[in-house]
């Protein structure tokens, strides 16, 4: 129940966005601010964006509520870990008159 929820959510988010940016770009159009060959371009890559968005939550959110309750949990503490690993990996600068 929560997967079609949830799948609904994002395809509606990521519809609106995608058609926000066709408009502005519309609007370029009409104001000869953007040429029509870049424009063609930008349409189709906007529009591949949001397929390839749509695919992998629905495939995300498929798998995961297909995967028992341990699998989750040991999901969620792998991610847990990177997280924090790499949020504890911050570089020091040194200058180098020191």
């Amino acid at each position: 129940m929560i997967a079609g929820s949830v799948l609904n959510s994002v395809t509606a988010i990521v519809g609106m966005f995608a058609t926000i940016v066709i408009i502005v770009m519309g609007i370029g159009l009409i104001l000869g601010i953007l040429k029509p060959a870049d424009a063609l371009k930008r349409i189709g890559t906007i529009l591949g964006t949001v397929v390839a968005l749509i695919v992998l939550t629905n495939l995300l959110v498929n798998t995961w509520t297909h995967i028992s309750a341990w699998q989750q949990l040991s999901l969620i503490a792998i991610g847990l870990m990177l997280l924090f690993r790499l949020g504890s990996r911050k570089e020091t600068r040194h200058r180098s008159g020191d």
